[in-house]
């Protein structure tokens, strides 16, 4: 007569060729501990990438209680904590748990914070102080008026792909961000007329493979720079035209460049001798016959052909 068999003992049996892992309180055990190791492994792994959530919130507590209990009533915004690259104030660098503070009322008050060895550490004298922030603001609305006014389109129509971006020009010796004399003054008015630094603009087009323009060619492009500025309403009394060839992403690009010249003098004769000059330049210094941009770009196949214009604004 056969005894009914344990649940344990079917299980080892072999059932239609296989054998089945027996299942006693040993395996699942290991299958418990097993599941718990991939699960850690994941939580850890998550938060290598993205930052430990409990971290994340005990950092925001600590520096939103810092700025209540120093700078009430100034109106500090903290933001969530995140995981990021940050450089420290003892110029150490690395990935740590960093606020973004921000100041109601104020478009150039918001800078990084993070919390380490009890205390708070902000970058406000790099991003607000200095006048970085109020630089990039400037920058974004001179961009915005580009686009709104149609100059930014006018001049991609001139060279089919092209980057097409407004920003400072400056010769200045010292720092431009000096939080001890900045350039540009934490919530200044913005005003074209009478902004801190001469305007640069800024066209670039990549010609990859492309032969390299004459001098007649270039000398009609910055002419048609200068007169779609002009047409839109955004004149430059500088302007400045230039060819560049990069060899590699390795190597530096090599120049030739008219530049600063001022919006008077910017006539075909005018720009062609600029070019004449620049071509000696070229033979002398590189060994290259005035028709080395040719080679160059033969060799290499990538060009970028870069049109500036300056505008120098009262203080």
């Amino acid at each position: 007569m056969q005894t009914a068999k344990s649940i344990d003992e079917r299980a080892g049996e072999t059932h239609k060729g296989r054998t089945r892992v027996p299942r006693t309180k040993t395996t699942r055990a290991l299958a418990l501990l097993l599941a718990l190791i991939l699960l850690g492994g994941l939580v850890w792994w998550t938060w290598r990438k993205t930052g430990n959530p409990l971290i994340a919130w005990y950092t925001e507590q600590k520096i939103t209680a810092h700025y209540r209990a120093y700078h009430p009533g100034e109106g500090y915004v903290v933001g969530p904590a995140r995981y990021q690259w940050v450089v420290r104030a003892d110029k150490s660098a690395g990935m740590d748990y960093v606020c973004t503070v921000r100041k109601e009322a104020s478009e150039d008050v918001e800078f990084p914070a993070y919390f380490s060895d009890g205390a708070v550490f902000s970058q406000i004298d790099g991003a607000v102080r200095s006048g970085c922030n109020t630089y990039e603001r400037f920058k974004n609305l001179l961009n915005s008026e580009l686009e709104s006014g149609g100059t930014a389109a006018r001049l991609r129509a001139l060279t089919g792909e092209a980057e097409v971006h407004a920003g400072f020009y400056t010769t200045q010796e010292g720092p431009l961000f000096d939080p001890d004399a900045p350039v540009f003054r934490t919530d200044e008015e913005y005003d074209r007329a009478g902004l801190p630094l001469p305007i640069e603009l800024s066209v670039s087009f990549s010609a990859v493979g492309a032969p390299a323009p004459a001098d007649a060619e270039l000398a009609d492009y910055l002419l048609k720079t200068k007169a779609v500025c002009e047409e839109t309403g955004q004149p430059f009394a500088y302007y400045s035209v230039a060819l560049a060839f990069k060899p590699t992403e390795q190597e530096d690009p090599v120049w030739w460049a008219a530049e600063h010249i001022p919006s008077e003098e910017i006539t075909e004769e005018k720009i062609l001798d600029y070019l004449a000059a620049l071509d000696c330049g070229v033979k002398a210094n590189c060994g290259q016959s005035l028709n080395g941009r040719n080679e160059i770009i033969e060799e290499r196949k990538n060009a970028w052909l870069i049109s500036h214009g300056y505008e120098h604004c009262a203080h």
